[in-house]
């Protein structure tokens, strides 16, 4: 199903094509395989899956991913399937809980501790931090989009 819309002005089929028509595979976020490679034990699953894009294999093999994926699999072989589990539950329900209303600044020290950036020094913890910007935004237009009106 190669047909002339595909192609660069070179006449070449780019490399990271993936289209949306039949041929169309599945990337491990759309599969479930993501689930699976934080609990096999080996790298034969990571072998057969499919990545969107090559910086995405890379960021999962050598990236934060990786790291996070060695600490579930020790946190799984010391303290049981629960422990992963629980903590991935306690992260999402962290990052759906806003302190404070919409356009003001909120530290969030449970969530930094859970997701492990409490421990990270970045350029923002010195440069432009959100708490010292001259810009708030209109609260009143923060909030409705935050409650779906807009």
């Amino acid at each position: 199903m190669d047909n002339e819309s595909d192609r660069n002005e070179f006449g070449v089929r780019p490399v990271f094509y993936n289209g949306l028509g039949e041929n169309h595979q599945p990337t491990p976020w759309t599969s479930g395989a993501i689930s699976a490679l934080v609990t096999t034990e080996t790298g034969a699953e990571l072998e057969k899956v499919i990545f969107p894009h090559p910086v995405a294999e890379a960021l999962f093999q050598r990236g934060k991913g990786a790291d996070r994926v060695k600490q579930m699999k020790i946190l799984a072989a010391n303290d049981g399937m629960h422990a992963p589990l629980r903590l991935a539950m306690e992260e999402r329900i962290m990052r759906r809980i806003q302190p404070r209303l919409p356009g003001l600044y909120s530290y969030h020290p449970l969530a930094a501790q859970l997701d492990g950036s409490l421990d990270d020094i970045d350029v923002t913890d010195f440069l432009n931090p959100p708490e010292d910007a001259e810009y708030v935004g209109m609260p009143h237009m923060l909030m409705e989009k935050k409650l779906g009106i807009l």
